[in-house]
């Protein structure tokens, strides 16, 4: 256990067994996975070197996994793509070799219809090509596509903006100069915090980085948080946001697959470094983490929305009434809403954690296993926790004997 910062703490994995199926998907690596409603969506990746084209999903309440039939355009094998949910659907990009450049790479996928298309832009217009281990946000109605790698041309720097609504492309160019940016990368990890994406890691080229960057998507502006302490250069790990702060998890450094957790307080633009001790997941990478709500965690089926056709080709006169996206969360919302709305907002914030299975240490198994991450405990009491106050250290012990996960728990959540 190491002790960074004023704090040390220990965080308990359980591993989630899933309920009685016929079949559990296979393992995997490199593929996309991402929440919607009560479901995590899997999709693509690659088992050992065998490419998986499967399509599932995990029901987080009952522990079910369920391999989904669509219909719709057929689909490639998909390899280091983005999955995002927005609405009624999720956005697919990337993931496949393309040699050219003019074809879309984006797919639309109605998960309620279970139909998937693809996306086909106005004659004209202009589009990203095909990329693979880039990272993909959404903002406002608009999904935004940072960095990868392109084939026969290496890591881009690359910033687009997908406007949802419109189902048109627009590429971002940021309002400084070019050596104040970011710059080229793949295999870093992309959240969203307010109205910013924070970038971590990364490899340009062959070179790992460990730099940390911010993208204002008002202002179209990059900035770099510098600190004394962080991580060590990472690629291919998971990062996701709890509650007010960016976990990542695993990855690789020099050569080396971790298992290790790193904080990152959006209050304190501090790191805090966590290593696992008893059971834990296996060192890995090329994995997807997923934060999990109390709202999510229903013992039943049952879903909370029904859903419209919503697929129809731009410029059709049909209009859709649409439920709000998920809001970004954080603590200055909060201070504008009545105590009313505060209460019924806290049970959609993120405290949960969940990591889905894949890394490519493991891929001699035949069947997927989720890890599901619980209870962080307080091994110095007297010592100010940078949780203290957001309900961390309030994580009950979650014992369920038929789940196949790990998970990291304040309450719960899902590697």
């Amino acid at each position: 256990m190491s002790k960074i910062s004023s704090l040390s703490v220990l965080f308990k994995w359980n591993k989630v067994k899933a309920s009685c199926n016929k079949t559990l998907p296979r393992s995997r690596c490199k593929h996309a996975c991402c929440l919607h409603n009560e479901y995590a969506y899997v999709i693509g990746g690659k088992d050992g070197n065998v490419s998986v084209k499967d399509f599932c999903r995990f029901h987080i309440g009952t522990h079910k996994w369920e391999e989904l039939s669509y219909r719709g355009e057929k689909i490639p094998y998909f390899e280091g793509h983005s999955l995002v949910a927005h609405k009624r659907l999720l956005l697919l990009f990337g993931g496949v070799l393309s040699y050219d450049h003019t074809e879309s790479a984006l797919w639309i996928i109605n998960p309620d219809l279970q139909y998937i298309r693809r996306h086909v832009p106005d004659a004209g217009s202009t589009q990203p090509c095909a990329r693979r281990h880039h990272t993909s946000v959404v903002h406002n109605n608009v999904m935004y596509v940072y960095g990868g790698y392109i084939d026969l041309q290496g890591s881009t720097s690359d910033v687009w903006a997908y406007h949802i609504d419109d189902e048109e492309w627009e590429q971002i160019n940021p309002n400084q100069r070019l050596e104040n940016t970011a710059g080229k990368r793949h295999g870093h990890t992309s959240v969203l915090y307010g109205r910013e994406m924070w970038v971590f890691g990364g490899m340009s080229g062959l070179q790992a980085k460990s730099d940390f960057w911010r993208f204002n998507l008002h202002s179209l502006k990059w900035d770099r948080i510098k600190s004394k302490y962080g991580p060590p250069c990472l690629s291919g790990h998971s990062a996701t946001v709890v509650k007010d702060y960016m976990v990542i998890v695993g990855g690789e450094s020099n050569g080396v697959m971790s298992s290790d957790i790193w904080v990152f307080g959006f209050c304190t633009l501090k790191w805090t470094h966590y290593q696992p001790t008893h059971q834990y997941p296996s060192p890995r990478k090329w994995h997807s983490v997923i934060p999990v709500t109390a709202r999510y965690k229903k013992g039943d089926n049952s879903v909370r929305t029904k859903s419209l056709p919503h697929l129809q080709k731009k410029g059709q006169n049909n209009v859709v009434n649409r439920p709000k996206s998920s809001p970004v969360y954080s603590s200055a919302r909060f201070a504008r809403r009545s105590p009313e709305q505060t209460e019924d907002a806290k049970l959609n914030r993120p405290n949960t954690l969940a990591l889905h299975m894949s890394d490519e240490s493991n891929q001699n198994n035949s069947t997927s296993q989720p890890i599901e991450m619980s209870s962080l405990s307080e091994r110095n009491a007297d010592r100010r926790s940078p949780f203290k106050g957001n309900g961390f250290d309030k994580g009950t012990k979650q014992k369920d004997e038929k789940s196949p996960c790990y998970v990291i728990d304040r309450h719960q959540g899902i590697v």
